[in-house]
């Protein structure tokens, strides 16, 4: 990954930096007609990282259909 190559000043400039970066890649994704799951996998989206942003609230915006859609797939890795 091309942050692990880059000096930052503090944890918080490189989640700054990461987030940038997830937020890039999905709207790359989208743009070129990806589904969900393939966005999903292009992030490495880890199941403990789901579980982790459902506790924390942080997909309450997704349809429930989406919601689904994602905890299906980690569930299958």
């Amino acid at each position: 990954m091309l942050l692990k190559s880059l000096k930052v000043k503090n944890n918080m400039e490189k989640i700054n930096l990461i987030k940038a970066e997830q937020q890039i890649l999905g709207f790359y994704h989208s743009y070129n007609g990806g589904d969900l799951t393939q966005l999903c996998e292009a992030m490495s989206l880890e199941k403990e990282e789901w579980e982790e942003m459902v506790r924390e609230g942080m997909v309450r915006y997704l349809p429930q259909e989406l919601f689904e859609e994602i905890k299906d797939w980690v569930n299958k890795k």
